[in-house]
């Protein structure tokens, strides 16, 4: 009797342990399964990520594109009225030649009326070869991933001035407190990238229309090898129950204004990933928000090299 049950026990368990491996193998195998959809969730997320990151960039330089077509026009429209005014007094003084009636007087006015419309002509037209100029720079920059140079002011000034352009920010006061000689390493293309969606989001979002008294001040200093740069405003502030969302992807107050809400966010993913850097912001509603990024001086890979082959003291 012991015998038997002595062998019934060790079936028992026989059959328990390989209950346990069918039941563990089943485990395993569901595990991997599902191991292997997330790693294609993950990469699909991956790849909307910069498919979207991309959408964003094309987008800020569409908002750079329109900045600069609004700051032409007005030059490019002078230049035109100045043209047709020329044109109606050379038909004028065409007139008079040909009548045989002119005067001292009537040929010093045409001749001083010429040079004040020549003058005319050569400063809008100076302004337009200066505008173009900067905005190829910019644009040539928004697609250049090399490191490089950047001469802050002339470079943040730029930016600027193309949202200035529009005529709802015409009356925005913006305060540069940078240093002429204040420059860093870092790539262009993506800077540009995060610094035109941060004034993007500043000018669109900050007065909202309220612009008597509207005031942006953006300031930048170098410290232990890192750029800090602020950009202040007045403006209406960000919702406390809201701050924790700014950066979040496709958080937006303005939805039916078609906005993507993306701007922020990629502005954050862009400084902490691909210029390792940081940003931060502090925001009291009806004061205004400040938004604070720390870039750091990147070295080019034979810098790298070169520092590494530095053997300490």
């Amino acid at each position: 009797m012991l015998y038997f049950i002595g062998r019934l026990r060790k079936s028992l368990n026989h059959l328990y342990v390989s209950s346990l491996e069918a039941e563990v193998a089943e485990k395993t195998s569901s595990l991997t399964e599902k191991n292997l959809q997330l790693k294609e969730s993950m990469d699909l997320m991956a790849k909307t990520q910069k498919y979207l990151m991309e959408a964003e960039k094309t987008a800020a330089l569409g908002r750079l594109v329109v900045g600069v077509a609004h700051e032409v026009n007005t030059p490019v429209g002078i230049c035109i009225t100045a043209v047709s005014y020329l044109e109606d007094e050379n038909k004028k003084m065409g007139k008079v030649l040909a009548d045989k009636r002119v005067s001292k007087g009537s040929l010093e006015k045409y001749v001083h009326t010429s040079e004040e419309i020549s003058l005319l002509l050569h400063s809008n037209l100076d302004r337009l070869v200066e505008l173009i100029t900067s905005f190829k720079q910019i644009a040539a920059d928004q697609h250049c991933d090399e490191l490089r140079v950047i001469n802050l002011n002339p470079h943040l000034h730029d930016i600027v001035m193309s949202f200035k352009s529009d005529s709802k920010n015409k009356n925005v006061e913006v305060i540069f407190n940078i240093p002429d000689d204040l420059k860093i390493q870092s790539y262009p293309g993506t800077f540009n990238h995060v610094m035109t969606n941060l004034f993007s989001n500043v000018f669109f979002h900050a007065f909202d229309g309220q612009i008597e008294g509207a005031k942006i001040e953006v300031s930048a200093s170098f410290k232990h090898n890192n750029v800090f740069i602020s950009v202040k405003d007045n403006g209406c502030g960000i919702s406390e129950d809201i701050q924790d969302k700014i950066f979040d992807p496709f958080f937006t107050t303005k939805r039916v204004q078609k906005n993507t809400g993306l701007g922020l966010y990629a502005v954050m993913n862009l400084v902490t990933q691909k210029l390792k850097g940081s940003i931060s912001f502090e925001s009291e509603e009806q004061t205004g928000t400040t938004f604070y990024l720390t870039l750091p001086n990147l070295q080019t890979e034979h810098e790298i090299t070169q520092s590494d082959d530095i053997e300490p003291l």
